[in-house]
Order: structure tokens, then C-alpha cells, then sequence
């Protein structure tokens, strides 16, 4: 019985492991690396959830285009790892952000987080910019 168990234990194992690589997903297979995209709005909520913390802006890019932008980043363990919190992200209520990354290759108003640089010259970069 102890061997039944054991041999449970570790299909489950193999099957979580196997679930997570597959919602996984590189950078540059959402994003287009060799592009950027600059947003400026006001911070209106973030996620700080796994597998990625997803940052929403409202406001408008470079090119004029406005609404709600999703941006994603990093992983909370890597956030953590750097000392950066959820409420250091988000900054003062109200404040008007800048944000440069990589647009979504198909095109929704979703980005690839780089930078978020806030009014008072401070910002966090949460990724090389590799371009």
C-alpha cells in the first residue's frame, strides 16, 4: 500500500509540474520585444498575483490610443525578492505614471512592463530593456 501511495503522490507531482509549465509563457511569445509602447495614466489597480502581477493603467500610449492598459510583469517571488511591495507599485493614490514596455502582439492594450517612473523622478524597473 505504502508503494500505491507513493506512486500517487508523485503522478500528482508530475501532473501539477506539467499544469504550471503549460500556463506558462515566455516574454517575447505575448510581446513584441523588438517594439515599445509608452503609457501615461494613473494607476487603478494591480494584481499581485502568480504567475505574473498585473499592473492596470488608465490613460493613454504614445500614439494616443486610451483606455484601461493591463501590464504585466514579473512573478511576486521575484518582486519580493527585490523588495519591492505591492504598495510600492502602486504609489500615491491619484498619481499620474509613466510606463515603458513591450505592446501585445495582437494588438489588445496590454504591455510588458520595463519601467514605471512616477512624477517625482523616482521609478522601478522591473525588466532589461535588452533593445
Amino acid at each position: 500500500m505504502r508503494q500505491a501511495a507513493r506512486v500517487a503522490v508523485l503522478a500528482a507531482g508530475v501532473v501539477l509540474a506539467s499544469t504550471t509549465a503549460f500556463t506558462h509563457h515566455s516574454v517575447s511569445g505575448q510581446f513584441d520585444t523588438s517594439k515599445k509602447v509608452t503609457i501615461t495614466g494613473v494607476i487603478s489597480k494591480i494584481d499581485w498575483v502568480n504567475p505574473h502581477i498585473y499592473v492596470f493603467v488608465d490613460g493613454k500610449d504614445d500614439t494616443g490610443a486610451s483606455g484601461q492598459w493591463a501590464l504585466e510583469t514579473v512573478p511576486t517571488a521575484m518582486a519580493r525578492k527585490a523588495k519591492l511591495t505591492k504598495d510600492a507599485m502602486a504609489g500615491n493614490k491619484g498619481e499620474t505614471v509613466t510606463v515603458a514596455g513591450h505592446p501585445a502582439r495582437d494588438g489588445r492594450k496590454s504591455a510588458w512592463i520595463l519601467r514605471i517612473t512616477y512624477p517625482d523622478g523616482r521609478f522601478v524597473q522591473l525588466s532589461a530593456d535588452r533593445n
